[in-house]
Order: structure tokens, then C-alpha cells, then sequence
């Protein structure tokens, strides 16, 4: 990941949801004071450092890039095939997703909109490493989705 407020290349490391328990509010952002029903994060660390842990000790190591996820009426042909690499994957395992699922296939297809702040990770450590990039578009997924 480059570009943007990013001035150097980032390398993903990870991604993870945040939702809620019904279809109003779940992600951890809210733009103008409204809340998705879910939230996306693709943490991404500056590879000039070398690993994620030697990252998280620099004020730019990471780049987490946020997309809010919203009921529309068609369900996400990308999001399925994500969806179906997790059927039986328990608590705490990691997969690797197969067939590969290109970043740019899953994001909203606008990606010149966005809200940036620097920032912290919002779980413990909590280090202040964060470049937050929250895109403006949602992702669209079916309520069965």
C-alpha cells in the first residue's frame, strides 16, 4: 500500500471485522456521528522496519485502512467467496485464503475519498503507530452475508 498520506510502501499483514449485534451500529468509526453495521481493517506495516513489532515502536509504522461494510439489496460475489474459507475456522486459528482474494477485488471500487488522522491501535498495546485511512465508499453485503 502506497500513496495518500503514505509516503512509503506498506506491506499487509492482516485483516479483521468489527460488528454489532444488529444492523445499525458495529464499526469502531463514525462519520457524522453515524455508525455501519460493520467495520473492516487491513493493518498494513512500513517495510523499511523490518516486522510489524519493530513497526509498532514508530510514530508511521502502521497504516490500517478501514471500510465500513452496509446492507445493499445484492450480495458481495468477493465477500462469499471470503465467507466460505471461513466456514469451520474456530477462535484463534489462521487460514490462509485460497484461491487468493486480491485486496482490490474486495475494496469499494472509490478509492480517492477517505478520512485520515494519525492514531493508536484500538486494542491493547494501544501504541500511537497508526496512519488511519477510512474510506468514505462502504462495501455492500447482502443481510445474509
Amino acid at each position: 500500500l502506497k500513496g495518500g498520506p503514505l509516503k512509503s510502501e506498506y506491506k499487509l499483514v492482516q485483516f479483521h471485522f468489527h460488528w454489532g449485534s444488529g444492523n445499525t451500529w458495529g464499526s469502531e468509526h463514525l462519520v457524522n456521528g453515524v455508525s455501519s453495521p460493520s467495520e473492516v481493517h487491513c493493518v498494513f506495516f512500513k517495510e523499511g522496519y523490518g516486522s510489524i513489532f519493530d513497526a509498532m515502536k514508530h510514530p508511521d509504522g502502521l497504516a490500517v485502512l478501514g471500510s465500513f461494510l452496509q446492507l445493499g439489496n445484492d450480495g458481495n460475489p468477493t465477500f462469499e467467496r471470503l465467507l466460505n474459507n471461513l466456514v469451520g475456522l474456530k477462535a484463534g486459528e489462521k487460514k490462509s485464503v485460497n484461491p487468493v482474494i486480491k485486496l482490490s477485488e474486495f475494496l469499494p471500487r472509490n478509492l480517492s475519498k477517505y478520512y485520515t488522522y494519525p492514531g493508536s491501535l484500538t486494542t491493547p498495546p494501544c501504541s500511537e503507530c497508526v496512519t488511519w485511512i477510512i474510506l468514505d465508499e462502504p462495501i455492500l453485503i447482502s443481510q445474509n452475508q
